[in-house]
């Protein structure tokens, strides 16, 4: 299956990426938005994303995994087509809005196809092989979408994205009706001690994860505008946006080939400062070298907290569509979080009489609550180990 779903994984990234990271380009370019209303329609999407993740435990457990599938992409494929073809304000905002909940139901799907029936070990494997599947196609999307807003009809590339949708299906049809679990008894599954240690790792990484996708969708909609800053035009400024997704996909590729971050706080600890200093680096970025350096932070930083926060889910859950809509979940709620925040730094900004001030203002109580409650759960876990030293067998591994 994994034949299938690997090769799957791409293009539905790809599809994905160019409406929810390349629409904001053609709504700057094209239809004109301002920051406000980029930050506005951001804000849309993130809800309705987390909406639909958190629907998909429900809907596959009445309907099945596969019919699920089946039902997003002829849906995404229609909404697509519809904003394509009548690319108004209005058509824009509401078809954004259907393909976030669209977009955040199908993903948790796809992980569970992923995971299913995996040991701890195995899921390590397979979450490597999914997340550079999807993070391949990222810059490659955002390259892609540059060009086709420049040489091409404007709305093409929101064609495209439903046309693969459409291609897709054959594919799905060759799944099985609903993924198969490892049993719940199976001699792999993970020990008390060890769901212990993973469930404060997942804690961890889950706050994080909230801070990343957050300040990662408060710099989507402002890139145009960062990038126009520094001199760069349509053509280019999509490209260099996605400096963070390579530096994303390198991470991931590094922590599937060396494993030795599993089982480890530290490097969760290390993310959770990096994923700010990489955002500032680029939201107030002097020179364009200063914005790749802060993106290729971020991306490194962003990548290993990604990471973690999908393999202890699908591990201690059992791979199952519920674990990966919690996930989704709280990617989609970063998703809205920071455009939220992107528009009260823009109404600060006005108050204050100073844009780097009133950004500053408005983002320092993301950064700070995200850092203290990703480390706190570290905190407690190495307190609790001091109380009871002998290590997890997971723990063990890691130190070896």
């Amino acid at each position: 299956m994994q034949r299938l779903l690997i090769p799957l994984t791409f293009f539905q990234s790809l599809a994905t990426v160019l409406l929810e990271r390349g629409l904001y380009f053609y709504t700057d370019e094209i239809l004109k938005f301002s920051e406000a209303e980029n930050l506005g329609l951001a804000i849309v999407f993130g809800v309705c994303y987390a909406s639909g993740a958190m629907l998909s435990h429900k809907v596959t457990k009445k309907r099945g995994e596969r019919p699920t599938l089946q039902s997003l992409m002829i849906g995404l494929c229609m909404l697509n087509m519809t904003v394509a073809l009548m690319p108004t304000p209005l058509i824009v905002w509401s078809g954004f809005a259907g393909i976030g909940l669209l977009i955040g139901m199908k993903w948790p799907v796809i992980e569970s196809y992923v995971t299913a029936g995996a040991t701890p070990d195995r899921t390590l494997k397979v979450i490597g092989r999914f997340n550079m599947a999807w993070s391949s196609a990222m810059p490659f999307a955002l390259a892609l979408t540059g060009v086709m807003i420049e040489w091409l009809p404007p709305s093409s590339f929101i064609m495209l994205a439903g046309a693969i949708y459409l291609f897709t299906l054959p594919v799905i049809l060759q799944l099985p009706w609903v993924p198969e679990h490892l049993p719940h008894d199976h001699p792999e599954r993970p020990d008390p001690r060890r769901v212990r240690r993973y469930r404060a790792l997942m804690n961890s990484s889950r706050w994080s994860l909230i801070g990343t996708c957050a300040m990662m969708f408060l710099l989507v909609p402002l890139m145009p505008s960062i990038f126009d800053r520094l001199g760069h035009g349509v053509l280019w400024a999509p490209a260099l946006s996605s400096v963070l997704d390579v530096g994303r996909f390198l991470t991931f590729v590094a922590l599937g080939i060396w494993t030795f971050w599993r089982g480890r706080s530290l490097p969760l600890a290390v993310s959770a400062i990096g994923v700010p200093t990489g955002f500032l680096m680029v939201l107030f970025a002097p020179t364009t070298a200063v914005a790749i350096g802060g993106e290729l932070i971020f991306g490194f930083c962003g990548g290993q907290v990604y990471f973690a926060a999908l393999y202890h889910a699908m591990v201690l859950e059992n791979a199952s569509v519920e674990a990966g809509g919690h996930h989704e979940a709280l990617i989609g709620s970063g998703f809205a979080l920071g455009p939220a925040i992107g528009l009260a730094g823009i109404g600060l900004q006005r108050v204050v009489g100073d844009p780097v001030g009133g950004m500053l203002i408005a983002v320092a109580p993301l950064v700070l609550l995200c850092l203290a409650a990703s480390l706190w759960p570290l905190i407690k876990l190495r307190r609790e180990e001091r109380l009871d030293p002998a290590p997890s067998q997971d723990a063990a591994q890691a130190l070896q």
